[in-house]
């Protein structure tokens, strides 16, 4: 499931033309659905096949990653 978040990435870079991550960087809420999108996909399958404790590493992984986010960005509302 990581190589899809990864690959979701990808996709996600290339539905918005390839604009670099430069462009991600000065965007919190373009990054913040970046992940939460590729976060979804493994959870979705991790609760698909049952890995409950899968599920919850990997959605208090996304919470950290969105406070590092934030962290980064400033306070955002």
């Amino acid at each position: 499931s990581a190589w899809l978040h990864e690959t979701d990435h990808a996709r996600y870079d290339l539905e918005n033309g390839l604009p670099g991550f430069s462009f991600y960087i000065k965007n919190y809420k373009l990054r913040e659905e970046m992940e939460r999108r590729a976060y979804g996909i493994e959870i979705s399958i991790a609760e698909e096949a049952g890995y409950n404790d899968l599920v919850e590493r990997l959605q208090d992984l996304l919470k950290e990653e969105l406070e590092r986010l934030e962290a980064d960005y400033g306070s955002v509302e």
